[in-house]
């Protein structure tokens, strides 16, 4: 559900931004040749949506020489529990941490302030993935290299237990017999064998899509850009799960379109996939001489995950018919139409 912000959050916001703005005012001015301004004033504020709960910050401010517009990416959530707020600033420092400079282009966009139903991320230069002019498949690629780079190249055993329970706690609240559910586990449990002797267990980025990904291009050469990362509000660095996971969350959606589209062999998703893993492998190449697909035992058992995501949102696929849905699920599994020469 979309959290709202009013009027009287947006003035502390503002409030609590006034210092970082008059520094950057300052050392703008000065960088001018100008002397060290004394008057600041905050002229406009403005706030446009980007996600359910990611939105724009724009603050126009000005010294007494020159005006300056500010764009900041602003989260909003629920009041929480007692310490909600301080511990997910606190997993977002975490998550800039782990990606800022360990990879040339990719960067994390650091918190700078919270409150209670809020928090700000430092401004930068970039547009989201949708918006930006950068060519599809490079932003593909890209994405794949900032994963692998928020993954990092650690090596440690899958746990199947914990892919087994996963299976169990979707299927459990779907209204089927359970001839049914027990057709689909044997379905599952083939995947789980060859996880278990695989090793792509990392902390999970947890929601990993497009919306957080920017892209800042650099005119000067036209074949690059700067990837900037938003963390998921989500984000638990005391959380693991399969690598394939996060892979699974960014392509559920273009699945799901594809099929409905009357693709069942999913040509699109699988071409994109190999751009992808494309960018995902170059990292692990670059660090430790390794691709993804040495992590497991066979091919990449994606299509386990994506089966997952499906029938926690059945309705996804074909409104109010669910047994459209489980057939999509059993050939997913079956024919595993993304398993390819990646």
């Amino acid at each position: 559900m979309a959290v709202n912000i009013d009027n009287s959050v947006l003035k502390i916001i503002v409030k609590d931004l006034e210092d970082f703005l008059f520094d950057k005012a300052r050392k703008a001015d000065i960088s001018k040749g100008f002397d060290e301004p004394l008057l600041f004033v905050v002229d406009h504020v403005e706030v446009k949506p980007f996600t359910l709960n990611l939105k724009w910050l724009f603050v126009k401010y000005s010294s007494e020489r020159s005006e300056y517009l500010e764009r900041f990416l602003l989260r909003v959530f629920e009041i929480g529990k007692k310490g909600y707020a301080e511990e997910i600033f606190g997993n977002a420092l975490d998550f800039f941490d782990r990606v800022e400079d360990v990879f040339e282009d990719i960067r994390a966009i650091k918190p700078l302030k919270y409150g209670s139903s809020y928090m700000v991320f430092e401004s930068f230069n970039g547009e989201s993935f949708m918006s930006s002019t950068f060519p599809y498949d490079k932003k593909l690629e890209l994405a794949g290299l900032a994963l692998s780079v928020f993954h990092g190249v650690g090596i440690e055993q899958n746990n199947p237990e914990m892919e087994e329970k996963r299976v169990v706690e979707t299927l459990k609240p779907l209204p089927l017999s359970g001839e049914e559910k027990l057709d689909l586990k044997r379905l599952f449990d083939g995947f789980i064998f060859n996880i278990a002797k695989s090793y792509g267990s990392v902390v999970s980025f947890n929601n990993f899509t497009s919306t957080n990904l920017f892209f800042e291009l650099l005119p000067e050469e036209e074949e690059r850009a700067i990837v900037w990362l938003v963390s998921s509000e989500n984000f638990n660095p005391f959380v693991k799960s399969c690598r394939l996971e996060d892979i699974a969350t960014f392509f559920i959606k273009q699945v799901i379109q594809e099929f409905k589209s009357g693709n069942i062999n999913l040509s699109r998703t699988k071409q994109d996939l190999n751009w992808f893993l494309r960018g995902y492998n170059r990292f692990l190449d670059d660090m430790s001489s390794t691709r993804i697909e040495e992590f497991y035992e066979g091919s990449l058992p994606l299509e386990f995950h994506i089966a997952i995501e499906v029938l926690k949102n059945p309705e996804n696929i074909v409104p109010n018919q669910l047994q459209d849905t489980i057939t999509f699920v059993k050939r997913l599994l079956k024919e595993r139409p993304l398993k390819s020469d990646y």
